[in-house]
């Protein structure tokens, strides 16, 4: 399902939740997985080579999260996430939190 997703992303057959801003930090929901593309969105990684730094960090959060879902600790509950690389773009799916799209945005997720 994922990878049908970010297949349509990278295609342009999903419109972006936010078009009007930059191609690069464009967000996407189909079939409830959020996805977003592995870019520098905001020269955070400008120092440590932009856009490769960005795409390779991903992969570092993937093992974080891994690593977090290994402990089974109880009451610890992680985001279902993937990493899709399909035709030189990696794109990032994860699960969305229930109602987050419609929340106060004065209202804490914690």
């Amino acid at each position: 399902m994922a990878i049908k997703g970010a297949q349509a992303v990278v295609d342009g057959n999903i419109p972006p939740l936010n078009a009007a801003d930059d191609k690069k930090s464009r967000m996407f929901l189909w079939n409830n997985i959020f996805f977003s593309l592995g870019f520098d969105m905001k020269d955070h990684y400008g120092a440590f080579g932009g856009d490769s730094a960005a795409y390779a960090a991903i992969a570092g959060d993937l093992r974080g999260i891994s690593l977090y879902q290994s402990l089974d600790t109880e009451g610890l509950h992680t985001l279902g996430t993937v990493i899709v690389d399909y035709r030189g773009y990696r794109v990032v799916g994860q699960s969305i939190i229930s109602g987050i799209l419609s929340r106060d945005q004065e209202q804490s997720i914690i």
